[in-house]
C-alpha cells in the first residue's frame, strides 16, 4: 500500500529538519542555536513542487547550495520583485535599493536615506550611509550636495 502524500511530505520535511540539525552541529552550534534552526525549519516548510507551469521542474537540493540568495526581478518601467531564500527557503527580508536615477528632490532624497539608515545597524547601517551619500546617478537628484 503507498505511504499516503500527507505522511510521506512529513517524513521528508523530518529528513530535511534533521539535515539542518547536522548541518548546525558540524559547524560548531550550541544546542539553543540548533533548536532554533530546528524550530525554524519546522515553521517554514519548503514550498511544494511546482510543475505543469511551463517552468522547469523543480530538481532535488543541491548538495552545498548557497546560505544565502537573491533572485530580483526587474520590470524595466516599474517595480522590481525582489525575493530572498535562506538555505533554499523563502524567507522575510527588508530590501533596501539606492536609486537615485529615478529622481528626486534633495529633500526627498534625505528622508528616504534617513529612514533606510534608521532601521538598520551594523555593515548593512554603514554600507547604507555610504551607499546613500554617494549614490550612481547623483546629478538626477535636484539640489543634492552630497558625495566626494
Amino acid at each position: 500500500m503507498p505511504t499516503p502524500t500527507c505522511v510521506s511530505r512529513t517524513l521528508g520535511d523530518l529528513d530535511e529538519v534533521a539535515a539542518v540539525a547536522r548541518r548546525a552541529a558540524t559547524h560548531g552550534a550550541t544546542r539553543e542555536q540548533i533548536a532554533a534552526a530546528v524550530e525554524y525549519a519546522l515553521d517554514h516548510p519548503a514550498p511544494a513542487p511546482v510543475s505543469g507551469s511551463g517552468a522547469p521542474e523543480l530538481t532535488e537540493p543541491l548538495e552545498h547550495p548557497a546560505e544565502i540568495a537573491v533572485l530580483d526581478v526587474r520590470d524595466p518601467d516599474g517595480e522590481c520583485a525582489t525575493t530572498v531564500y535562506f538555505r533554499g527557503r523563502r524567507v522575510d527580508a527588508a530590501v533596501y535599493q539606492v536609486d537615485a536615477g529615478r529622481g528626486y528632490t534633495d529633500e526627498e532624497w534625505a528622508e528616504l536615506s534617513q529612514t533606510a539608515i534608521d532601521n538598520t545597524s551594523g555593515a548593512l547601517q554603514a554600507d547604507l550611509l555610504e551607499a546613500y551619500g554617494d549614490p550612481p546617478g547623483a546629478e538626477y537628484i535636484d539640489g543634492f550636495e552630497g558625495g566626494e
